[in-house]
């Protein structure tokens, strides 16, 4: 009789140590899945909060763009771009297309003066958003939330175009 419960005792704390095995190897990998599947967002959802939704869908749509320069921990405007309304409403669709992954606000302290952009894009509401074309990183300032871009390389590399052909106006 002994014996018998001794052997249940020892069955049952194997299964156990089995079960607690298996669940936390599997909770590794749950984990380990997540991580590497990152969600990607629209811009439409990255600019919407809880209470308000972002609408590209609007007659009146403006950008405004502007250059800055680190000078200790603040920046200070540089130059407003001056861009045409065709490339204006090309960036605009550019901006409505990027996917986004979630990146660290922290980091936009790091910026670099010559790539660093402000935006205000005036769509359904005004935002402002502050770029990083060397790192391709957006930030959205009234969220303090930053994005990763993952496609938007037509954008920067129009951003950039765009500020050469302003350079050369102003020269």
């Amino acid at each position: 009789m002994k014996k018998n419960r001794l052997t249940i005792v020892i069955i049952g704390i194997i299964l156990f140590a089995i079960g607690f095995g298996v669940s936390i190897y599997n909770s590794t990998n749950a984990d380990h899945n997540e991580s590497r599947e990152e969600k990607v967002y629209t811009m439409q959802e990255a600019l919407s909060t809880e209470f308000y939704t972002a609408n590209f869908n609007v007659e009146a749509k403006s950008l405004v763009i502007s250059t800055h320069r680190l000078e200790g921990d603040k920046f200070t405007k540089i130059t407003e771009l001056s861009i045409s309304k065709e490339d204006e409403q090309i960036l605009i669709n550019e901006i409505e297309q990027l996917k986004l992954t979630k990146g660290n606000f922290e980091s936009y302290k790091a910026f670099k003066a010559d790539s660093y952009y402000s935006l205000y894009l005036t769509i359904s509401t005004g935002y402002r958003l502050l770029l990083d074309s060397k790192e391709k990183t957006l930030y959205i300032s009234e969220e303090e939330t930053s994005y990763i871009n993952k496609n938007g390389d037509k954008f920067f590399a129009l951003l950039e175009k765009i500020k050469k052909k302003h350079l050369q106006t102003i020269n």
